[in-house]
């Protein structure tokens, strides 16, 4: 038995030994660099943040970076994810566009518990999420254009929304 367990052990540090780091892309011709966490802390400290409490102690985070543009992309992140994707939000801005990012309710640091962290069996308190941040981005700028942009699990959340809620951005952007 310990025998199999070391052999376990073994392989598994093999695999993890093996995954290659993840790259943020933080150069001008996009060639892969390492952002150190201190980096990566003092980008994050260059957006400005909205916290929106809700009824349930939950509570929703909007990271935004604005550039007095005419169009803003509003982000929803994947699962267990969160707005990690400067470079992207940089390019955006320099192709006129503000950037917005959600961090729903249980996720990433608008979990405030550690309690199902992540989790929601009704996609339904993540629209009240995103219509209250939505709403104030509307109260406070005035943009010709909204984007909504899903990445990976924020994809099938995005989509859900429009469903439901077709006529709160003018456009929608998938990828995983």
């Amino acid at each position: 038995m310990i025998l199999l367990t070391i052999l376990i052990i073994l392989i598994l540090f093999c695999i993890y030994r093996s995954i290659q780091p993840k790259y943020i892309y933080s150069t001008n011709d996009h060639s892969p660099s390492i952002i150190s966490k201190r980096d990566y802390y003092i980008y994050k400290s260059t957006y400005d943040i909205n916290i929106i409490n809700n009824s349930d102690n939950t509570r929703s985070i909007l990271h935004y970076s604005r550039n007095n543009n005419k169009k803003a992309i509003f982000w929803i992140p994947g699962y267990c994810d969160y707005y990690y994707h400067y470079h992207i939000g940089d390019l955006f801005i320099q192709n006129g566009y503000d950037i917005f990012a959600i961090s729903l309710r249980r996720c990433a640091d608008a979990n405030t518990t550690n309690n199902l962290y992540n989790y929601s069996n009704n996609f339904n308190e993540y629209l009240e999420d995103i219509n209250k941040q939505l709403r104030y981005i509307k109260s406070k700028y005035k943009y010709d254009k909204i984007i909504l942009h899903g990445f990976s699990n924020g994809g099938l959340i995005s989509t859900y929304y429009m469903h439901m809620m077709p006529n709160s951005f003018d456009g929608l952007i998938l990828h995983s």
